[in-house]
């Protein structure tokens, strides 16, 4: 088994050397970036159009977040991309980022500090600068039994409610309920009516509880299959310090959203997937999305109604001051939901190609670039990030 290991390890660190090496021997004029595999998608998307506007080429080598910085601070990539927050961590013992935020909240956006980081007299392991240029959401998704879409009655009222309506995780960071019930549910040894009994015990409707219990009661047990994201993922990562959830042995590996949603049609599971990816599940499908702290973003392709969870039923989220033209999902994912991560550009002030950087992020800024944001399911948010605040922006 070790020497399989070390095999899978030997080829993975082939790969990574030689898109290195790569990267050395590409044309003069392309500008290098790389890392994280999450961003790839947006970025080759990003890059083309931009070079079919602008005439500025930049490649984009996806070798993973922690390899992303590496590049950075070798020289090699002119920015590297993370997805996930910064943090003291992240750079190598000796680099830092430089501060570019204060105690003004607005002085950490992305207008208005492009002289700064033109200007920086600081020797290069100060220097490096962090800009978050993204928000992507993750959504906790699973395939149930179909015992699971049987309604029961609310009071004899016309609210009806499924096990389905019920699967609402809350995962804030001051209770620990939630998370542990999700670490069993990975450990490989749940099944999905010990699950069902765990959400029906939230309820606070007597009736509707015992009838739930009578259901449940009925059914054969069923182990719950998970699935996770291979590792060095973004999302697996993002999920992981999210959820708190780092042992997943037993679980399923898939190497991209896409997988894992075809994989869950096949059987009774559970998994997670970028925002990007929900646009494949529709109303009343196989695959469904949890509830994460009260609130669900919208699934489908054209559907703009995320939703909150009030008085035993899923109600449209309705934004009370809205701020731009956002959609209204975009709007839920800033201000509401918060099983979310961002995508960080990490770069170099001393770098060579400082100007034409730079560039790309104007062009990151403009609304030119809104239909790749779109396209991949991000929300756009342009501002530096400060260690000095635990990696948070202002």
């Amino acid at each position: 088994m070790s020497r399989k290991i070390s095999i899978i390890l030997l080829i993975c660190l082939s790969v990574i050397l030689g898109l290195w090496i790569w990267s050395f021997a590409a044309p003069k004029k392309s500008i290098i970036l790389g890392g994280s595999t999450s961003v790839n998608p947006f970025m080759q998307k990003l890059t083309k159009e931009y070079y079919d506007n602008e005439k500025i080429d930049f490649i984009y080598n996806s070798t993973g977040s922690q390899a992303g910085v590496g590049g950075v601070e070798k020289d090699m990539y002119s920015a590297g991309f993370i997805s996930k927050d910064i943090s003291s961590g992240t750079l190598t013992q000796g680099n830092t980022f430089l501060d570019l935020c204060n105690e003004s909240k607005n002085e950490c956006a992305y207008e208005g500090h492009k002289e700064q980081i033109k200007n920086n007299s600081k020797e290069r392991k100060d220097s490096y600068v962090a800009l978050e240029f993204a928000i992507d959401a993750i959504g906790i998704i699973y395939n149930a039994p179909n015992y699971w879409e049987e309604k029961i009655t609310i009071n004899n009222s016309e609210n009806l409610l499924t096990l389905n309506d019920l699967v609402n995780f809350n995962l804030d960071s001051s209770t620990d309920s939630d998370k542990e019930l999700l670490k069993k549910v990975y450990s490989g040894n749940m099944y999905w009516e010990d699950l069902a009994k765990e959400l029906v015990k939230k309820l606070d409707n007597e009736n509707a509880k015992n009838d739930f219990e009578v259901l449940i009661s009925k059914q054969p047990r069923t182990k719950i299959v998970t699935f996770t994201r291979e590792d060095g993922s973004g999302t697996r990562s993002a999920f992981s310090d999210l959820t708190g959830i780092k042992e997943m042995s037993t679980s399923n590996v898939v190497n991209s959203n896409g997988s894992m949603v075809e994989n869950m049609t096949k059987s009774p599971s559970l998994g997670y997937v970028s925002n990007a990816f929900l646009g494949q599940l529709y109303e009343g499908g196989q695959i469904k999305l949890a509830g994460i702290n009260d609130g669900k973003l919208s699934i489908g392709k054209d559907n703009d109604k995320p939703l909150k969870w009030e008085d035993n039923e899923w109600k449209t989220w309705k934004d009370n001051s809205p701020e731009n033209n956002e959609s209204l999902n975009e709007q839920f994912i800033k201000k509401v939901y918060e099983f979310k991560r961002p995508f960080i550009a990490i770069f170099n002030t001393h770098n060579n190609h400082l100007d034409s950087l730079l560039k790309l992020f104007d062009y990151f800024n403009d609304e030119k670039s809104n239909d790749v944001f779109k396209s991949e399911g991000l929300v756009k948010e342009m501002k530096f990030k400060s260690t000095s605040l635990g990696g948070k922006s202002w």
